[in-house]
């Protein structure tokens, strides 16, 4: 390739044949061209990098975002559930262990929080 920028030197100076300066100023032409492109490489790749995390922070905050409004979802629906279980019975506290009891393992956290959000102050 160096050949190639020194003959073009020539023929821009006008000459039919390579001198030593031909060959020594392509030799810096290629030199200065491998560190650009060496440079453009390296931001491609830093921009690459950035761009990857930037969309992996915002899938994070997607999912962050799809599991607090799930829930919320499940509080409210287990809430809702307590209140219907609940209506017209003086003292409620008297069937928590009934209602929690007719539940699935996984579904007693959301009703201990949301029993404690509607009676116990």
């Amino acid at each position: 390739m160096q050949a190639k920028v020194a003959i073009g030197l020539a023929v821009l100076d006008g000459r039919p044949y390579l001198d030593d300066e031909d060959w020594e100023l392509a030799g810096m032409v290629m030199e200065h061209s491998d560190a650009i492109r060496g440079f453009v490489l390296k931001e491609l790749s830093r921009a690459r990098a950035e761009e990857a995390n930037k969309a992996a922070e915002e899938r994070g905050r997607t999912k962050l975002i799809k599991e607090e409004v799930a829930a919320q979802m499940r509080f409210d629906k287990m809430r809702n559930l307590i209140l219907a279980k609940t209506i017209g019975i003086d003292d409620p506290k008297t069937v928590r262990g009934k209602i929690r009891k007719g539940l699935n393992s996984s579904a007693r956290a959301d009703f201990d929080t949301a029993w404690s959000s509607l009676f116990e102050d």
